[in-house]
């Protein structure tokens, strides 16, 4: 069992939010050799999907995309908004979650092809003076950790998205508006470093909350307003995203087309959104704009040049834990569907969404719930839709 397995098992059953847990999925090759082949693609999955739906009263609804280049989408949605509300729609929003980490570290990619980054400079000179201090006083050093560490989850941090302190403190006080200094601080009151940068892999949400402020001085704009421009969504017709915005307490409302997130069953709707927006998630979408997204970057149409793309799929220099998958480059990771690769990520409220080139295929899964029986649900779902994209290509 994974540290965040191990941190989210101590929280199961009390009704707290586990922010920021990367929900952990098994190659998609393996996932489907269970599912096995159909003859009738669009109306065998659609069984499928539906029957792993509506297995779990965790799981209110599920939105799922298929896309084949050049051909219509595949859709299916099961379910509800918000349970007991109105049904799911293809076209509807819902948080992305950790897939969020993608667009941070493209947008990051965009600011070192204009020469106002590079991926070997040192936090210290890119950080405000007292993120630093905080980073020092828990026993980082600044000075040897690189944005390439950051963006690769090699720079030794721990995670405050793993720790029952943070869990416990968003669900005791659901309208508070959290900071990244403070999202840092709990960081650095975890424990000590968990390795000397570089020298190993550790999945932390507190990396890329780091890289969130670093865009943000580059650029002098909010997260919300650097990363669609950065990557060029009006370019890309990506134009049902955007960062969630922050109440300034608990959430009264939320936009009717949004599809409501569940933890252990619970609507975390009222919870004060900032929980996870600061870089390591944020972004609320549509699933056909996700994809969108993620063709346009792996059809090499968000960079000027090719050798960014190949940059940032490049996996880690040395192999990361077998239960992590075959490698995470920047902000992205691969995964096999049979015997074709397709990059992507995945996110906490079951959500994943992969591009796979070779086949020019990929596929968005939600099912707007986290837990252990969601996850497996999601698991489920998404080999079907790969299975979908890849195996049984209409």
């Amino acid at each position: 069992m994974t540290k965040r397995q191990n941190a989210y098992q101590r929280q199961a059953g009390q009704g707290m939010l586990a922010p920021g847990v990367r929900w952990l999925l098994l190659s998609v090759a393996a996932a489907s050799a269970s599912i096995g082949a159909y003859a009738h693609p669009a109306t065998t999955a659609t069984d499928r999907i539906d029957s792993v739906a509506t297995n779990s009263p965790e799981v209110p609804g599920a939105i799922v995309l298929v896309r084949h280049a050049g051909k219509p989408d595949w859709t299916h949605v099961i379910g509800v908004r918000a349970k007991g509300g109105s049904a799911l729609a293809t076209a509807d929003e819902f948080r992305i979650a950790s897939v969020t980490k993608t667009y941070v570290a493209a947008a990051l990619l965009r600011l070192v092809e204009q020469h106002r980054l590079n991926l070997g400079d040192r936090i210290a000179d890119r950080l405000s003076p007292p993120m630093i201090a905080l980073l020092r006083r828990g026993g980082y050093d600044p000075d040897g950790i690189t944005i390439a560490n950051l963006l690769t989850h090699r720079a030794g941090l721990r995670d405050y998205a793993t720790t029952a302190a943070y869990y416990t403190a968003v669900g005791s006080d659901p309208g508070h508006r959290w900071t990244p200094a403070e999202q840092i601080a709990m960081t650095m009151e975890d424990g000590p470093p968990l390795a000397a940068p570089d020298t190993s892999y550790a999945y932390s949400d507190a990396g890329y909350v780091l890289i969130g402020e670093i865009i943000e001085r580059s650029t002098g704009q909010s997260l919300g307003d650097a990363v669609p421009a950065l990557i060029g969504f009006a370019r890309l017709g990506i134009n049902h995203s955007y960062w969630e915005p922050v109440p300034d307490g608990i959430v009264t409302a939320i936009p009717s087309n949004r599809a409501h997130a569940y933890q252990d069953g619970v609507d975390t709707a009222a919870i004060n959104p900032s929980f996870d927006i600061h870089g390591g998630g944020g972004l609320v979408a549509t699933a056909g704009d996700v994809m969108t997204f993620f063709q346009a970057l792996l059809d090499g149409r968000v960079f000027d040049s090719p050798k960014t793309l190949a940059l940032m799929l490049a996996p880690a220099t040395r192999p990361v834990p077998p239960e992590e998958g075959i490698g995470y480059g920047l902000g992205i990771e691969p995964i096999a569907v049979g015997k074709t690769r397709c990059w992507g990520h995945k996110g906490h409220w079951g959500t994943a969404a992969f591009w796979c080139p070779a086949a020019k295929a990929g596929f968005v899964v939600s099912i707007n719930a986290a837990g252990a029986v969601a996850h497996q649900r999601a698991r489920a779902i998404m080999a079907i839709a790969g299975d979908l994209a890849i195996a049984q290509r209409p």
